[in-house]
């Protein structure tokens, strides 16, 4: 299944879905999952004096999700992933940007479920009642099913989705390209050009879809513009990642 997988699909999400299932191990799955930049890629993409550094083998990520997976490693995978959600992707991500683009537009949003003593009863709960074969949210579906009807509760999930994949291949493709490929770009001081020249091509092409990996690099180089150029511009070349490192290891995870 996964040599069909990474020579016929061009799906990221799925590819790296696939490429877990052969961890037995459940720390070193989750890893796989969240991970964006696979050991490969990161191999590729990192100059040598970054690897040297930090590394590319995943280890920074296993440290960070051990210290949230070892509270619940006694329990079922479903349960220990939800865990490591709820105290990471949640605050970090989706509950910051539901709060940046609410309060962008001037919507005083609320989140609902979020109470502490609700969130600890649910973490009491078999697997069984979150995950229902490929049916998520089971329970909660169940729960209301007294008061929406069917189409509601059984509709398609629509999350903080945008057509980022869309502009990358069209409008928003020479933006990237210029953003990433100047001879003025930051990233260069860290990446390989000509690994981020072949994540372009492949995905402009549609030959696979690196939305997220070039994303990431995107957010590197204007974060790096913006913050760090500025006030290095009239200093050498940087030997150490001492200032950046949190920002980077953004890519490794």
């Amino acid at each position: 299944m996964r040599r069909l997988v990474e020579k016929y699909s061009s799906k990221e999400r799925l590819r790296r879905g696939v490429v877990s299932l052969s961890e037995r191990d459940v720390l070193s799955r989750f890893i796989k999952i969240y991970s964006f930049y696979s050991s490969d890629m990161k191999e590729q993409l990192f100059l040598p004096w970054v690897k040297a550094q930090i590394g590319h083998d995943g280890e920074r990520s296993r440290a960070a999700l051990h210290r949230l997976q070892s509270d619940v490693a006694d329990l079922d995978a479903v349960t220990q992933m939800l865990y490591v959600d709820t105290r990471a992707n949640l605050p970090d991500d989706l509950l910051m940007v539901g709060d940046k683009t609410s309060m962008t537009n001037s919507l005083e949003a609320r989140v609902p479920f979020l109470d502490y003593r609700l969130v600890q009863f649910i973490e009491t709960l078999p697997p069984r009642l979150k995950l229902r074969g490929f049916q998520g949210k089971y329970l909660h579906k169940k729960a209301v099913e007294k008061w929406l009807p069917a189409e509601i509760i059984h509709r398609k999930k629509k999350g903080f989705a945008n057509p980022i994949d869309r502009w990358l291949r069209g409008s928003m493709s020479q933006f990237a390209t210029e953003c990433l490929l100047s001879e003025s770009a930051a990233v260069h001081q860290y990446f390989d050009k000509k690994y981020i020249h072949q994540l372009l091509k492949d995905h402009q092409a549609g030959r696979q879809e690196h939305l997220r990996h070039i994303y990431l690099l995107i957010s590197f180089e204007l974060w790096h513009q913006t913050f760090m150029q500025q006030s290095r511009s009239s200093k050498a070349h940087p030997s150490s990642l001492s200032v950046v490192q949190p920002e980077v290891g953004q890519l490794v995870l």
